[in-house]
């Protein structure tokens, strides 16, 4: 496995088996989609393939080279998973030599790849990932209701010709499953209707981003 200088166009990431350390419904997943569709990008099953054993080396933190990939590729095969080796094997490096770095060579002489900046709670991957899912998202108002703006213990008077607003809204991604909340805060005052710039977003639970740190 030899580290060579990153695409232009940085690889899609299948959102679909994204962070699934499920073996068997990965196996399922890629003998049932034949060539997937996500987002108008084609994702055949040898780079689904070779995403997964990208993710679950990029977890074993031990670095990459073809020995390790070939590992997940050959569990994913007993699992009865139809796909290209070959092609499996050209998506991992793909993915290696845009979203890793190399950092030295294993006791065979191999190149072997570590993640940038490991001491980061989201990784460039991950992050990658997530923006990713957040593009492709869908939004769902949840609520509007009243807002102060106003710490709890100032004394100052709200005034009754304005009003404020926080709305709650919900990020569903392609499986619709809700997997964020995005806040939004407005302002209403003599007929205008004013965005704050503040914006909070939170993950609903936190994605398996293979973070030992937790």
């Amino acid at each position: 496995m030899r580290f060579t200088s990153p695409s232009r166009t940085i690889p899609s990431i299948c959102l679909a088996i994204y962070g699934c350390g499920q073996l068997d419904r990965v196996a399922d997943f890629i003998n049932n989609s034949g060539e997937y569709v996500e987002d108008g990008v084609t994702f055949t099953p040898g780079m689904i393939a070779g995403q997964y054993a990208f993710e679950q080396v990029k977890l074993d933190r031990k670095g990459y080279d073809t020995r390790r990939l070939q590992k997940y590729l050959s569990f994913l095969a007993d699992a009865g998973a139809f796909f290209s080796e070959e092609e499996a094997l050209q998506r991992a490096d793909d993915l290696i030599n845009n979203f890793t770095a190399d950092f030295g060579h294993d006791e065979d002489g191999d190149a072997t790849f570590r993640i940038k900046a490991q001491s980061y709670r989201l990784k460039k991957y991950d992050c990658h990932a997530l923006w990713s899912m957040i593009n492709q998202a869908s939004l769902t108002i949840e609520s509007v209701k009243p807002e102060t703006f106003c710490d709890e213990d100032s004394d100052e008077d709200i005034s009754s010709d304005s009003l404020d607003l926080v709305l709650t809204s919900r990020l569903f991604n392609k499986q619709n499953e809700a997997f964020a909340t995005l806040t939004q805060y407005y302002t209403v005052s003599e007929g205008m209707l004013t965005v704050e710039d503040l914006l909070d977003y939170s993950l609903l639970d936190y994605p398996n981003f293979h973070d030992e740190s937790g």
